[in-house]
C-alpha cells in the first residue's frame, strides 16, 4: 500500500540521517535502543534495516568512523593512547585491534608509514 511505501521511505531517510549522525559524532557512544525508540521501531529491525542500507551494523559503522577520524588525528601527530581515550575505546589494545581490522595495519605501523611518505623516501 501507499502508506507502507511512505513509511519505508521515511525509515530510509531516518537510517540516512542516523548514518550521518554517526559519521559526524563518531566518538559518541550511541544507544541503539534510544535510536530505535526515536523512530518507533524495534532495535532489531533498526539494525537489520541499517545493515541492508549501509552494509554493516550501526556498531561496525561507528567503529569504522572512529578509526577514520583517528587516522586523521594520527596524521596530525596525536598520540595513540590519547586518541584511543578520546575516541571512546576501552583501552589502547582495543583501539589497536579495531584500527588493524579496518586499516590493515596497526596504528604504530600507520604512523611509521606516514613518516616515510613525509620524508619523501
Amino acid at each position: 500500500s501507499g502508506q507502507q511505501d511512505h513509511v519505508r521511505i521515511e525509515l530510509d531517510a531516518d537510517i540516512k540521517s542516523l548514518a550521518e549522525h554517526l559519521t559526524s559524532h563518531p566518538e559518541q557512544e550511541l544507544s541503539i535502543e534510544t535510536l530505535a525508540a526515536n523512530i518507533f521501531i524495534s532495535k532489531y529491525y533498526l539494525i537489520r534495516k541499517f545493515k541492508n542500507s549501509i552494509g554493516m551494523t550501526p556498531h561496525q559503522f561507528c567503529i569504522q568512523n572512529r578509526i577514520r577520524k583517528s587516522q586523521g588525528m594520527l596524521d596530525k601527530g596525536r598520540t595513540i593512547s590519547g586518541i584511543a581515550t578520546e575516541m571512546g575505546f576501552y583501552d589502547q589494545s582495543h583501539f589497536d585491534k579495531a584500527f588493524q581490522k579496518i586499516v590493515g595495519i596497526s596504528p604504530s605501523a600507520y604512523i611509521r608509514s606516514k613518516r616515510q611518505i613525509g620524508q619523501g623516501t
